[in-house]
């Protein structure tokens, strides 16, 4: 549930968007199985490859969607501060609660937990991220690793 850096299905329209792209890319395989090309071979797996290889992301995605939606995901791996804002999208799903039902138990537009999710919740304030975690029940355990670094200037540059 780490992979920050891929977009995820977080919606039942991402999960709409993401089966007709799944569906496309098995049609694309077997049409590209069926069809005698008149090329080297290695190109056609090479193309088959890349068809298996989306059809497997995909189809993981959608496993993961599944699974917090079915209440099946229990916790969530917090790896950086940055992975805070997929663990509360993660938290609306097991709860089995749409954008809509979050919004409506924050007292907040249903567009604006929509611009919440989409950033990942990087522009909401602390105190909101609080409320999030508070009405959606999430418990965050852990500690924080600091920094030991003594030298002036040796912090780490901060990634976006």
């Amino acid at each position: 549930m780490g992979r920050a850096e891929e977009p995820r299905v977080r919606n039942e329209r991402q999960r709409r968007i993401t089966q007709a792209r799944l569906r496309a890319s098995e049609a694309a395989l077997a049409d590209l199985a069926a069809s005698p090309l008149d090329v080297d071979q290695r190109l056609v797996e090479a193309v088959a490859d890349g068809y298996r290889e989306t059809a497997r992301r995909l189809a993981a995605e959608l496993r993961e969607y599944a699974a917090l939606k079915q209440g099946e995901v229990r916790t969530v791996p917090l790896g950086e501060v940055g992975s805070l804002g997929e663990a509360l999208i993660a938290g609306r799903l097991a709860r089995n609660w749409t954008q809509a039902n979050l919004a409506e138990a924050l007292g907040i537009p249903p567009q604006q937990v929509q611009r919440y999710e989409a950033t990942r919740y990087r522009q909401a304030s602390l105190a909101r991220v609080a409320d999030v975690a508070s009405v959606l029940g999430i418990r965050l355990e852990g500690a924080a690793l600091l920094s030991t670094g003594r030298k002036a200037g040796g912090a780490s540059s901060v990634r976006r």
